[in-house]
């Protein structure tokens, strides 16, 4: 298994394998704080040369310690928005920074060690829950283990298989539901106490009552949260929504404000938000 992880870390296809590997290093590294924001100045980037670049001069700046949700059309650079943030993609012109460090350049494993991104698919190795949501690190405890797993809200089904912890899943964790793959890549990325939690589309496959459940515990962790979904019981619990179209910001502010306006929000959510009860979260 340990063997088959290195072969994974040769090649990283999920930012939490890359996390993996920034934890292995024996030299400490320097850790500044994070307190004021994330800030993009500037930023032009795109996927062809030559073509028009999906972002261009783009600024954008997300607050420290707060819960930001992200949506709008499909193809409008939502997930490009989060990989640049992650450092997953290099602006082709302009900066990230966190706080007022261009940590791509200066510390990229400051990037791995306080940044967690969970996608609508994550990787999952043959071996037992413990070293999939551990990532092979003896370092951390059953208790941690399941104060994370109980905020992804994956506690339960895990004390139901044969094993608990112990239990040995298939490759890829074909004995899991959809759903419950992604509260477990929640759970593990929660393990890794990250200062900033992306979640892609990561709630896709769950029932209301599951995201309000987790969006409810993300809240009380008192980190900075980016929430990117399609999805109005997620997105009810962000203190701001942000509508990227065209790689551009179109609509910013509380989603009961942007319900008011004409727009992206009112044309795609006024259906599901009308069936919202108004209790405030």
């Amino acid at each position: 298994d340990l063997l088959r992880l290195e072969d994974v870390l040769d090649n990283p296809i999920d930012p939490i394998i890359q996390r993996a590997e920034a934890e292995k290093e024996s030299k400490p590294i320097d850790q500044p704080p994070f307190s004021e924001g994330i800030r993009l100045e500037n930023v032009t980037f795109g996927y062809v040369p030559h073509d028009d670049p999906l972002f261009n001069n783009f600024n954008l700046t997300l607050q420290a310690g707060s819960i930001i949700g992200i949506t709008g059309p499909n193809g409008s650079g939502k997930t490009t928005l989060a990989k640049l943030i992650t450092a997953q993609h290099l602006p082709w012109l302009g900066q990230v920074l966190f706080d007022e460090m261009n940590v791509a350049e200066e510390n990229p494993n400051w990037i791995h060690h306080n940044i967690a991104f969970v996608q609508s698919e994550n990787l999952f190795l043959q071996g037992t829950l413990k070293e999939n949501l551990t990532l092979w690190n003896p370092a951390i405890d059953e208790e941690r283990l399941s104060e994370a797993c109980s905020l992804a809200r994956i506690n339960e089904d895990i004390e139901n298989r044969y094993g608990k912890y112990l239990y040995r899943m298939n490759e890829r964790a074909s004995d899991f539901s959809e759903g419950q793959k992604q509260r477990l890549a929640i759970a593990r990325a929660l393990l890794f106490k990250p200062k900033i939690l992306i979640l892609d589309e990561a709630l896709s496959n769950l029932d209301r009552d599951l995201q309000q459940s987790i969006m409810t515990n993300l809240i009380k962790l008192n980190i900075t949260v980016i929430v990117v979904s399609h999805r109005v019981h997620t997105l009810r619990h962000c203190r701001r929504l942000i509508v990227l179209e065209k790689g551009k910001v179109t609509q910013d502010g509380k989603l009961d404000e942007l319900m008011q306006q004409e727009g992206f929000v009112k044309s795609q959510f006024s259906e599901e938000y009308s069936l919202l009860d108004k209790e405030v979260f």
